[in-house]
């Protein structure tokens, strides 16, 4: 007898002290439509409702794992039907009795957890027989809205766009998707420049867009289930909900005969929640029918009152919502724009952090395609290789967010800086070239303020050992050669002299002109990136007032094994190292 066996029989036998309890068999399950492989339980118990003890059967089923997941409660049919619908209780007959993300549970007391489990069923009954809980159908609407109430039942999803609580009554633009992205086809957006970023995410991806037609009823109040509508049932529901702009409707559903949206909406909790009724073309030649005489209307009234309506609920397609879902945080509509410069191995890994930080624009600026050798530390891949790092970058960037804007530029930074190019107008400008020459091109337009944002330059040692970042503000007269000593950057990590000795494999070579590079791997990017996470995470949202230095001291064990001496920053692995400039 395995553990799970033995801990049912002690609280089967526990149990039956109060309780009637009886062990359904594999046959009953079957008859039942319950998973043969799972143990279940017919238990009686009390629930107060009425005034009174009301006795219920309901069916307990356990998974393997019990305690560590819950009991599962059903009820049965047979005593559902004279109550329906009751808030908490599922399609299946399942009654949802705790929040699964918020609920603690010792699992050092299984019976404890099983008789919590049976009283909060016994709760939610009384509660929903006495009607003390039917507010709780509006907190949970939506699931209510999208349950299966009947065999012929058709329910399906859609999404909405930005600035949907701006809806107003009458006609709304509504599109129809094809082929569904994740088993979705409608999408209601209203007209502004975030949906039209999400309509061109679709259309980029492959999908044929048609507009459809929809109409906003308004809002309803009080609505319950059951939500099964047969059409005759979904015309008096309009003519009864929205007598005022009944006739606008009947325009509206007589136009025409292509797919058609009727939207209405109730409050929940101070927000918005949309709901729909969708229908397909109507055949309007019908055999008894003079031709033009059928309406859709008619059809829908006449001809096929008892064909089922399909219903849809949506989800937010926008960006604040699911923002607020990732990190909890609710952002006001932001313009964070930034420009980064060059999109080698380490800028390309900027862009993967920086994109996790509700930045609206990106200026993208690299003359290169990516090449095979450096596409193991690069954030794009073997299929990006022979292809514009800024248009790969940007595919990446659009493809995790539609609703940002990409720029791109495959100009030499000298020719744009002479231009006067508008990714120096962004909040911050990285640089990540690594290359003096330009970086001191670039200080100089920083100094006399033609680049009037601040400015990040950002490069690293060989292996990683070390990694730089300056923050420079404009007005800021700065040269690189201001921060070397004997032709060495004073903040580096790996020693003057450790660059001097040329038995030191600190740039390797391959054969060719110009085939030096310096090694580092992926991880040790991931490392260096981890750990000035912070800094950049200040810079996009509260940007510094102070000019300000920051030394990353790589992995120390790898500089020692290498035999590399170090300075004397280098006092612990890991570290970051803030000065002012």
């Amino acid at each position: 007898m395995t553990n799970f066996e033995n801990l049912q029989e002690q609280l089967y036998e526990r149990l039956r002290l109060t309780n009637s309890v009886s062990i359904v068999n594999e046959s009953d399950k079957q008859v039942l439509g319950y998973e043969k492989n799972l143990p279940l339980w017919k238990v009686s118990i009390e629930v107060f409702a009425k005034e009174r003890i009301l006795e219920f059967e309901v069916i307990v089923q356990f998974k393997d794992d019990f305690p560590v997941s819950l009991p599962k409660i059903f009820l049965q049919k047979s005593q559902y039907e004279p109550i329906k619908y009751l808030p908490h209780v599922e399609s299946n007959l399942n009654i949802c009795l705790f929040d699964q993300e918020n609920i603690k549970q010792d699992i050092d007391r299984p019976f404890e957890i099983l008789k919590t489990s049976l009283n909060q069923a016994a709760k939610i009954l009384g509660e929903g027989i006495d009607k003390k809980n039917d507010n709780d159908f509006l907190d949970e609407i939506v699931a209510y809205w999208n349950l299966e109430y009947d065999k012929n039942d058709r329910i399906s999803v859609g999404y909405t766009g930005s600035e949907i609580q701006n809806i107003q009554i009458g006609s709304v633009p509504a599109y129809w998707i094809e082929p569904s992205y994740t088993n979705v086809n409608v999408l209601l957006l209203p007209e502004n420049e975030k949906n039209k970023k999400l309509l061109k995410f679709f259309k980029e991806k492959g999908h044929k867009i048609d507009q459809i037609d929809a109409f906003y009823l308004g809002e309803v109040f009080g609505l319950k289930p059951p939500f099964f509508f047969k059409n005759l049932e979904f015309h008096e529901f309009i003519r009864s909900q929205f007598t005022n702009i009944f006739k606008d409707f009947k325009n509206f559903f007589n136009k025409g005969n292509n797919r058609k949206l009727v939207v209405f909406s109730m409050c929940v909790n101070n927000t918005l929640v949309l709901f729909a009724f969708f229908f397909y073309p109507f055949p309007l030649k019908l055999n008894g029918w003079r031709n033009q005489s059928l309406k859709p209307i008619s059809l829908v009234t006449q001809v096929k009152p008892n064909e089922p309506v399909n219903r849809l609920s949506f989800q937010a397609f926008e960006q604040n919502r699911l923002l607020m879902r990732t990190d909890g945080v609710k952002y006001n509509d932001h313009d964070v724009k930034i420009t980064v410069i060059g999109l080698g191995s380490i800028g390309s890994h900027l862009i993967e952090y920086l994109s996790e930080m509700a930045i609206s624009t990106y200026h993208l600026v690299d003359p290169e395609d990516l090449t095979l050798e450096n596409v193991n530390r690069h954030l794009l891949s073997y299929y990006d290789v022979g292809y514009s790092k800024v248009d790969g970058i940007s595919l990446y960037l659009q493809s995790r967010n539609p609703f940002i804007t990409c720029k791109t530029s495959k100009s030499s930074i000298i020719e744009l800086i002479k231009r006067n190019h508008e990714c120096f107008n962004s909040d911050v400008i990285f640089c990540v070239v690594g290359k003096d020459a330009v970086e001191d091109f670039i200080l100089k337009y920083v100094a006399d303020r033609r680049i009037c944002h601040p400015l990040v330059i950002m490069w690293i040692e060989p292996f990683l050992i070390g990694g730089h970042l300056l923050y420079v503000l404009p007005g800021t007269q700065l040269k690189m050669r201001d921060l070397e000593i004997d032709g060495f950057y004073k903040y580096n990590i790996i020693s003057s002299n450790t660059y001097n000795d040329r038995n030191n494999d600190l740039l390797l070579k391959e054969a060719g002109c110009q085939g030096s590079y310096i090694p580092y791997s992926k991880l040790a990017i991931r490392q260096y990136f981890s750990s000035i996470l912070p800094f950049l995470k200040t810079i996009i949202r509260v940007p510094p007032i102070q000019n300000t230095v920051v030394t990353y001291v790589g992995d120390l064990d790898d500089a020692n094994h290498r035999g590399f001496s170090l300075s004397p920053l280098a006092t612990e692995s890991f570290k970051l190292i803030m000065n002012p400039l």
